[in-house]
Order: structure tokens, then sequence, then C-alpha cells
């Protein structure tokens, strides 16, 4: 029985990472850096905090870093101010679904609360959500399963009886560390058989996560 849903952000609900991955590589090369694929892909579904350090470790950056996390936020910020959210296939179609049923959702991402809450509020899905958990109100970071179970607590309900739903790696592990349902959509990385060992299932979009529930419940 599916009593709550927790949802990533980017990747999942908003198609931004290519953006945030543009965003954090421009940032580099404005400073001299060179964030390459390998690197960007390791950094998908982290908070700020440990993406810093990774950059800081694998790129010998030194306090410059801040330089460059500072730079991505204004070239991303930029992104959400002027340009239209693009929206993942049959987010508003399950956002709607699971309102009308009341199964609380749950917002629970790497990114900061304000850059989250931009995005959220200018998609006009902020208030669909029963609660948020961002990046910058955990103290360890995906694939550590702290913010799923920070953000079942907000809504009342076990971990046990509630639905991840991620595309990243450390999204992926996060969820199934968080010991309930995990459904992973592909993104722009295919992850590994190993990775998904132990995922619920693995669907092509979220209106296929409707018809999921539904049967779930039943």
């Amino acid at each position: 029985m599916i009593k709550g849903v927790l949802f990533d952000m980017d990747g999942t609900m908003f198609d931004t990472e290519p953006v945030s991955a543009k965003c954090w590589k421009r940032a580099a090369n404005d400073c001299g850096f060179t964030i390459d694929d390998e690197l960007m892909n390791s950094l998908f579904g982290r908070n700020l905090v440990t993406i810093k350090q990774m950059v800081r470790d694998a790129l010998g950056t030194g306090d410059t870093v801040d330089m460059i996390a500072e730079g991505r936020q204004n070239y991303y910020r930029k992104f959400l101010l002027e340009c239209e959210i693009p929206k993942k296939t049959g987010l508003m179609e399950i956002l709607s679904y699971l309102k009308d049923k009341n199964i609380p959702a749950v917002v629970c991402t790497s990114t900061e609360r304000e850059t989250a809450e931009i995005a959220l509020k200018k998609a006009g899905v902020y208030e669909y959500f029963a609660g948020y958990v961002y990046g910058d109100m955990v103290t360890r970071t995906k694939p550590d399963p702290q913010g799923f179970h920070m953000a079942a607590e907000l809504i009342g309900v076990q971990p046990k009886d509630c639905l991840v739903i991620e595309d990243s790696k450390n999204g992926v592990l996060a969820g199934k560390a968080a010991g309930g349902y995990i459904i992973y959509i592909p993104d722009i990385i295919e992850l590994s058989d190993e990775v998904k060992d132990g995922i619920t299932a693995e669907m092509k979009d979220l209106c296929e996560v409707i018809k999921w529930i539904e049967d779930e419940n039943r």
C-alpha cells in the first residue's frame, strides 16, 4: 500500500540535469578548470557541499571551487528565471492523481532551498506537495537515505510505505537504502544492472507510475 510518494526533482520532475551540467562546466571553464563528463556524472544527485568537495578533490581547485560554485549558481538561476521550466512527461498527471487520491507527495532534492523553490514555484507545482526536503537541510547527501527518511517523517508515513521516484545512481541507491518502494525512470545516464538490482520497477515516464500505484493500492 503506497501511503506517500517521495519525488526527486532534477531529472525526475524537471528535465534540468543537462542545463545544470552545462552551467557547472561553463563556470569551471571561466576559472580555468575542466569538468569532464565522467566527473560530472558522478555529481548528479549530490548536494552542493558534497559537489564542491568532490570538484576540489578531483581538480585541485582549492578555494577557487567557491568561485566555480557561485558561477554555476548564477548561470543556473538565470536559466530558471528567464526560461520555461521543462517538465518531465506525466508530471502534472501524477501530481493531480495523487492529490485526487489524497496520497501526500514530498519533494526530496539535493538542490538547495532557494534554487529549488524558484523552479518549483515557476513550474506551478509547489502547492501540490505536502512537504519539502532540500539539499541544505540534510547532513548526509544521497546515496545516504537521510533525506528520504526525513521526507517520510514530514508526512507521518513509515519509509516502507513510501514510493521513491528517482533517476540518478545516487538517488536510486538512497531510495533502495530508505527501505520502501523505488521506481527508476532513466534520464541522461542509464544505470548499470548492479545499481538497479533490488529496485521495485523501471519505467519510461511518470504516466506509467500512475497505473502502478493504482494497481498496488487496489
